[in-house]
């Protein structure tokens, strides 16, 4: 996968994707100093087929 990221500080988007299962991970929360979001817009999809072998591009 090839694309271009964005980050994301913003904090109603953090309460619009931010799950509890999280929690585990990041104490704080959509408080956590330096939390961002990473968004990514693919370009480019690559993938090799299991059988042939071949590669196919998206």
């Amino acid at each position: 996968m090839q694309g271009e990221a964005v980050l994301i500080d913003d904090r109603v988007a953090f309460e619009e994707h931010y799950v509890s299962d999280l929690d585990q991970w990041i104490e704080d929360g959509i408080d956590c100093p330096g939390l961002v979001l990473i968004e990514v817009r693919a370009v480019r999809a690559t993938a090799w087929g299991a059988v042939s072998g071949e590669v196919i591009y998206a």
